[in-house]
């Protein structure tokens, strides 16, 4: 087994200032690695920070640009229009979200739950999955994971959210009847995420047993 020195040295030979990478080469978990760390001065232009803790990491101080990636929370550029928003998620999603969030060692769900909203977004606008939203609200093994109105115990949370992620919550409550549109923005992420690492386009029934 190498020396843990072994990864300092390569990471210290490395000309790569991407933080992903550098993490890869330590053999580290980049989602936690800069948490703490000050990042002040670093060039982080065009870079994909999401997913990242960058708390205390003075990401304010970096060379950033327009086409730097960073989750919501951290994002304090001029422009970036946030939201404070109250949900009441069901219980069920949220214990699934919580699952997800000890996974990837998200220190709050609020982090967790802003994470799958970004992959619920790049599944409708990039992967065009618009057709499988439309029957995730009539299957019924899947709907008490994001109904409105059910008698379901709930859970409270409190997180900004982007513009972005507003319009879309307001969108899904506008065309599905009882439908809470936060959770099943929750939903439709945490399929793209299970889609994305698990290599294979699973269907809905599939997902249903996962979420089970």
């Amino acid at each position: 087994m190498a020396h843990w020195s072994a990864s300092v040295a390569e990471v210290l030979a490395s000309s790569s200032g991407d933080l992903r990478k550098l993490a890869s080469i330590a053999k580290v978990d980049y989602r936690t690695l800069y948490r703490g760390q000050s990042l002040q001065g670093c060039d982080l232009r065009g870079q994909d920070l999401r997913g990242f803790d960058l708390t205390g990491c003075e990401i304010h101080a970096a060379k950033i640009n327009s086409n730097t990636l960073i989750d919501p929370i951290f994002d304090l550029r001029p422009g970036v229009k946030n939201h404070t928003v109250r949900f009441v998620f069901p219980k069920i999603l949220d214990e699934l979200v919580l699952l997800y969030a000890n996974f990837l060692a998200y220190e709050y769900p609020a982090w967790a739950y802003k994470s799958l909203f970004e992959h619920a977004v790049f599944e409708l606008e990039f992967r065009r999955s618009h057709t499988f939203l439309k029957r995730l609200p009539s299957n019924e093994a899947i709907r008490p994971y994001f109904t409105k109105h059910g008698s379901l115990r709930k859970a409270h949370r409190k997180f900004q959210i982007t513009e972005e992620i507003f319009d879309y919550i307001h969108l899904f409550e506008r065309e599905f009847h009882n439908v809470d549109g936060a959770s099943l923005l929750a939903v439709v992420g945490l399929i793209s995420y299970l889609n994305l690492t698990d290599h294979r386009n699973l269907g809905p029934e599939k997902i249903v047993q996962l979420l089970s």
